[in-house]
């Protein structure tokens, strides 16, 4: 049995976006988990709350969006990492060829940090 990797965000696009709009492009075989998240204007986290405790221990910064690979041994929180280790696993040229490619490919990454802040 092949186990997909797990990926949990909020019922909300967001900075989750990014890692579905990527796993969209590659076609990377995935599960995807939704907390909710309770209405403006308190946005409770209750899913959340019950949640961590469950997965702390397999992740070194508990947060949300994660991925839990557990057939590869990968737990993973942060947007920007669980897209590199997507981009690795599928096809490495995402992140660039060269030294240019790569600083040029990550300015684009900090460009969309800079919409959610």
């Amino acid at each position: 049995d092949y186990f997909y990797p797990t990926v949990v965000y909020w019922d909300e696009r967001a900075k989750g976006a990014q890692i579905f709009n990527l796993l969209a492009y590659t076609g990377f075989p995935y599960k995807h988990e939704m907390l909710v998240r309770g209405p403006a204007p308190d946005y409770h986290k209750d899913d959340w709350a019950q949640k961590k405790p469950q997965i702390s221990h397999l992740l070194d910064f508990p947060n949300v969006p994660y991925l839990l690979d557990e057939a590869n041994g990968v737990y993973l929180s942060e947007t920007k990492s669980i897209m590199k280790y997507i981009a690795v696993r599928y096809d490495r040229d995402l992140l660039g060829r060269d030294a240019v490619e790569i600083a040029t490919a990550d300015m684009i990454s900090r460009v969309h940090d800079d919409w959610y802040n």
